[in-house]
């Protein structure tokens, strides 16, 4: 991987892949490159080092809400006592 601050950036990286892509002939390598953009594109969320530190806390609401409603009743549990652990000694 390169350390380049010019890749730095999702839509840098999916310009990349599209100035390649648009020389190739179409095949395997073509069709590869650009599964991988749709993939980098679907995957990748937003940049969260631009956003405020309001919209930062609400994406990290938003992101642990999601993952509590994946949760079973049992792992919701353990997660509660994670974080209670040690709270009555408080």
């Amino acid at each position: 991987m390169t350390n380049n601050p010019a890749i730095m950036t999702k839509n840098k990286a999916l310009e990349i892949i599209e100035t390649l892509t648009a020389a190739m002939k179409a095949g395997t390598q073509r069709e590869a490159l650009e599964a991988i953009a749709a993939w980098i594109q679907g995957n990748f969320q937003e940049d969260v080092t631009r956003m405020t530190p309001e919209e930062r806390r609400a994406r990290i609401v938003e992101l642990l809400t999601h993952e509590r409603d994946m949760m079973t009743a049992e792992e919701r549990r353990e997660r509660a006592s994670f974080y209670l652990e040690g709270v009555e000694n408080a």
